[in-house]
């Protein structure tokens, strides 16, 4: 349906991250991203403070790209000019940007407070604590909330130690004598975490339906209200909800049949059964653990 580009002009590491710079925007990387994906790019991150920005996302704006504010330490004023310029999603609200403060309030505050914005939000309540959540649910237009799950190649990974696909980046750069990652190693916690070695959050193994859980048994919001963030709000703002995100006629039918437990039991794609509980059995790859599990 359409490729999310997050990054690469981030300036954020998030907590118990070192920063290594600001990275500057190169605008034929930009023109090259675009065309690699034949039209279908639809969101583009960047963080609104980076050397270039402005101008990055005015071409994505022509492009009909949208464009998102993501992995910044900009401050109220800068998003708000981000905004102003045409920004209207915040990649994954709370983390890896600049928070409430009560004398700044940050990305965090101006995604909320300003209409245009519609608002990425990771429901699993490892990223968000549960209470951030119920307040940013009572501040800001439920209809400009997305759920999302910040899930992986790691989502669903048995607990444990693995290698992982920085394993090479990190190598070459030591060699170099360039600043070596910490993602060399990615552990998958009891809880759903996806940790570097240095503890820095690195995603999610929990999946969207997890955080609808969360919503509904925790935080009581109803399950009928929950669907909108979780399906209907993304198609509508991406323009696919003529089509999907909700069940009509004429719509394709996308569902997902689940327990009081909210465990899958059937998933339907066009009207096509692509998974059953009862025979699709192997949930995981196997051949992703043999490859990375340590």
């Amino acid at each position: 349906m359409g490729v999310h580009s997050e990054g690469p002009w981030g300036a954020r590491v998030g907590e118990k991250g070192v920063n290594t710079g600001y990275p500057k925007v190169d605008l034929g990387l930009a023109q090259k991203m675009y065309e690699a994906c034949g039209g279908k790019l639809l969101l583009l991150g960047i963080a609104p403070e980076v050397e270039g920005a402005y101008e990055a996302i005015d071409y994505f704006l022509s492009k009909n790209v949208h464009v998102a504010m993501y992995h910044t330490n900009a401050n109220y004023e800068q998003a708000n000019r981000a905004i102003d310029k045409g920004v209207t999603v915040a990649t994954h609200l709370c983390n890896v940007m600049t928070g409430l403060h009560h004398r700044d309030v940050g990305v965090m505050g101006a995604s909320i407070l300003r209409d245009e914005v519609w608002c990425e939000l990771i429901c699993d309540g490892l990223h968000v604590s549960l209470p951030m959540i119920k307040i940013i649910l009572r501040l800001k237009d439920n209809s400009k909330i997305m759920m999302i799950s910040d899930s992986g190649s790691y989502a669903g990974a048995p607990v444990g130690l693995y290698k992982s696909s920085w394993m090479k980046e990190s190598a070459d750069s030591d060699k170099k004598g360039g600043p070596v990652s910490d993602r060399d190693t990615i552990r998958v916690t009891e809880e759903g975490f996806v940790l570097s070695n240095t503890g820095r959050l690195s995603g999610s193994s929990k999946p969207v339906i997890f955080g609808m859980k969360n919503l509904v048994e925790k935080l009581h919001v109803p399950l009928e209200d929950v669907i909108r963030l979780s399906s209907y709000n993304p198609c509508k703002k991406y323009g696919f909800a003529e089509k999907k995100g909700s069940l009509a006629a004429g719509k394709d039918a996308d569902f997902v049949v689940i327990s009081d437990d909210f465990d899958a039991l059937y998933t339907y794609s066009e009207g096509r059964l692509v998974f059953d509980h009862e025979k699709d059995t192997e949930l995981f790859n196997q051949n992703f653990v043999d490859e990375f599990m340590l």
